[in-house]
């Protein structure tokens, strides 16, 4: 097995041996010895306490800055313990066994079929593997996502049917480089190229309810959030999940976190409205995103919790320390549930196709300013530059169109039901745009355009718009070339859904 976010270094994610294509029974498969990024050297996981005393026996110089940890030098005092490279002068035995093997992972899928717009696919995420318990991860969003299912099937036997055909997924093997999302998405790639509209994901609820909520999504999803957001009560009765959002970032802005705020913040104001991450990468929406190119997010309470992955991850851990009376449980089942029902219910899909202008304009205004650094011709840029300016505004006239026919009731006339539809499949089509089919430059699987993660260039921090940054970065001017036509073309593309959804908004009035 291979351990992600530990070992696994392949250039892609899912099975390690059948990249791009679904590892089911009798499919190709390469040999492991030509696999690069598999690890070749044996790991064991070992404690706090035996990681010092090993540490601490290593002698030779100090280990790069880089490389120092936060070990202290005896467990009651503060001083910090020295990496060091080596050698010895302890010795240390290991014994390790290891089997290489092939198994069966299992997805557990639930489809409810929509009513007016079947071919339009909005799907729920949460993964069913942990490490250990996994009282967190990612057993809370299990419980919670299992709640919305069971609500929902209340509702169905009332009677109750999408308008959008909704699907709700628990993968298998995630924490094993994302297995069970990353095949499904490649042995349905065809049908969700064609039909997927969202995909909300939730790997876990809740870690740490003393932490803000922390949302990582897609652009054009994030004005859902915030919408739903204010129809969510907090469960402590402070107003709604939008405010104590809100205040809990603001209070929390200035402390050190692993992921609690994300890409594009800026500690040292004062935010008017929850912050969003923009760059959904690492957990199940990764396959959908990256590989696929639709919209997708990823959600929990609280960053910056200690028991990650560990024994004490367990329930007695969620029930006395984390959430007592599982209050925030509900509020994660509540608020996913709710951002469903929009996105399989809402006459318009709520996507923002502005949102996703805005956040592609800030990530081209940080490509110039890299590509100023490096003297850079202006004019290489051009042609995405104009492509984005005429998709802004694209955006913008289907946003008023919308608008408009929504206000002024046109979108409910009988005779304006075929247009609907349509209207909804090319709204739906915008994001799809953002889609290579070659994939980005060296890293053919990751064939979304917004984000992927800086595997080409090490060190990099900034993983949007990677097939524009990556050539940047490496002075790659030919290739950057070419992913400029890759990057305008796309961009039209896009465009131009949105001006035929804004000419059959336009239209809904007039009897077909």
């Amino acid at each position: 097995s291979i351990m992600r976010r530990t070992l696994a270094d392949t250039a892609y994610e899912g099975d390690p041996l059948t990249p791009g294509w679904a590892a089911k029974p009798g499919a190709r498969r390469l040999d492991p010895k030509e696999v690069r990024g598999l690890p070749g050297i044996p790991v064991l996981p070992i404690s706090y306490r035996d990681a010092g005393l090993v540490l601490s026996h290593l002698e030779g110089p100090p280990a790069p800055e880089r490389m120092q940890g936060g070990l202290l030098a005896d467990g009651a005092g503060r001083t910090r313990l020295v990496y060091r490279l080596g050698p010895g002068p302890a010795r240390l035995k290991l014994s390790v066994r290891m089997t290489e093997s092939s198994d069966t992972i299992r997805d557990v899928i639930v489809r409810i079929p929509g009513r007016e717009e079947p071919d339009s696919w909005v799907i729920l995420g949460n993964h069913h593997d942990a490490w250990i318990y996994g009282a967190g991860d990612p057993s809370s969003g299990t419980a919670a996502q299992i709640e919305v299912l069971r609500a929902l099937g209340r509702m169905r036997q009332a009677g109750w049917r999408p308008r959008r055909t909704l699907i709700v997924a628990f993968w298998d093997a995630e924490e094993l480089n994302l297995g069970g999302s990353a095949e499904w998405a490649e042995d349905q790639a065809q049908e969700l190229r064609r039909h997927g509209a969202a995909v909300i994901n939730m790997d876990s609820a809740v870690f740490n309810t003393e932490r803000p909520l922390y949302v990582t999504a897609s652009p054009t999803l994030h004005r859902l959030f915030l919408e739903v957001a204010r129809q969510v009560r907090d469960p402590r009765g402070r107003g709604s999940l939008w405010e104590t959002w809100l205040r809990q970032q603001n209070e929390t802005r200035g402390l050190p976190s692993t992921d609690a705020f994300g890409a594009d913040f800026d500690a040292s104001h004062p935010l008017a409205q929850p912050h969003i991450d923009p760059i959904p990468l690492g957990d199940d929406q990764t396959p959908f995103v990256e590989y696929l190119a639709l919209p997708g997010s990823d959600m929990y309470y609280g960053a910056d919790y200690g028991m990650y992955h560990s024994l004490y991850e367990n329930r007695h851990w969620m029930e006395t320390v984390v959430d007592p009376k599982f209050l925030y449980h509900r509020l994660m089942a509540e608020f996913q549930g709710t951002l469903a029902l929009r996105l399989v219910m809402a006459p318009v899909l709520p996507l923002d196709a502005t949102g996703t202008a805005r956040a592609w304009e800030s990530a081209f205004e940080a490509l110039e300013e890299k590509a100023s650094e490096a003297k850079m011709s202006p004019r290489v840029l051009r042609p995405v530059k104009r492509a984005l300016k005429r998709f802004r505004q694209a955006a913008d006239d289907f946003a008023a169109a919308r608008d408009e026919a929504l206000s002024n009731g046109a979108w409910e006339r009988a005779a304006a039901a075929p247009r609907r539809v349509e209207v909804n499949r090319e709204l739906a089509a915008v994001e799809r745009s953002f889609f290579a089919p070659d994939g980005l430059p060296g890293f053919p699987w990751y064939r979304g355009l917004w984000v992927a993660p800086p595997r080409a260039v090490p060190g990099l921090d900034d993983a949007r718009l990677p097939g524009l940054r990556w050539p940047l970065e490496l002075g790659q001017e030919g290739t950057l070339g070419r992913q400029v036509d890759v990057y305008a073309t796309a961009l039209d593309e896009a465009a131009a859904h949105l001006h035929r959804a804004e000419g059959l908004l336009q239209t809904l009035a007039q009897p077909r």
